[in-house]
């Protein structure tokens, strides 16, 4: 208790230090981390572009695509925002992550169209 106190005592001597000679000013960045092993999950351009970089047919990118569905989820009941099914690819991999396969199904759409291919989704119950 005596430590907590003490560090709680030094955050507000620190607060009153910086209240009275100003804030301290800070740039203020949007910094943006990206691997070679992992797509580019910022925006559905740049996921589509990182995935498919590497890939020349309109087959591989496809296959590239899914596979990066594939990878960057959890098999298990799908996340709900308020009751509703998630259908953003780009949200869902970044915040939720979790999803059946019917979703990710229907979560491959948008990186495909965004390449200039047809797609739909066809539910099929009981699968």
């Amino acid at each position: 208790m005596t430590r907590f106190l003490g560090r709680v005592f030094f955050v507000v001597v620190l607060a009153a230090i910086m209240g009275r000679f100003g804030g301290v000013e800070a740039g203020v960045y949007n910094l943006h981390l990206q691997t070679d092993n992992v797509p580019d999950y910022t925006d559905l351009e740049s996921f589509v572009r990182s995935a498919t970089d590497l890939w020349e047919t309109p087959q591989e990118k496809c296959i590239a695509i899914w596979r990066w569905g594939r990878r960057s989820r959890r098999q298990t009941s799908c996340a709900a925002d308020e009751g509703r099914t998630i259908w953003d690819p780009i949200l869902h991999f970044n915040s939720y992550g979790a999803m059946n396969c019917g979703i990710i199904s229907a979560l491959n759409i948008p990186p495909w169209l965004q390449l200039g291919y047809r797609a739909r989704y066809v539910e099929l119950g009981g699968h």
